[in-house]
């Protein structure tokens, strides 16, 4: 049971280390944790781009995920 929650952990870190990878350094650290939220890579990163060009703040991008801007 040890080792299975230890595996689970594991791929948990692995898939979060992935998603952050593909995240600016141009955002702040709230943005990027609203952005994990979204599973889709290509949703996300429509996003990541959207709020870096229009310059969304944190507000602005939580009131536009609700509202599926990306689709």
């Amino acid at each position: 049971m040890k080792a299975k929650l230890t595996n689970l952990r594991q791929t948990f870190y692995l898939q979060l280390v992935q998603k952050l990878q593909t995240l600016s350094d141009q955002l702040t650290w709230s943005h990027y944790t609203e952005l994990l939220e979204i599973d889709e890579d290509l949703e996300r990163n429509f996003y990541e781009k959207e709020c870096i060009s229009e310059k969304w703040s944190v507000r602005e991008l939580i009131a536009y995920i609700p509202n599926k801007w990306f689709y």
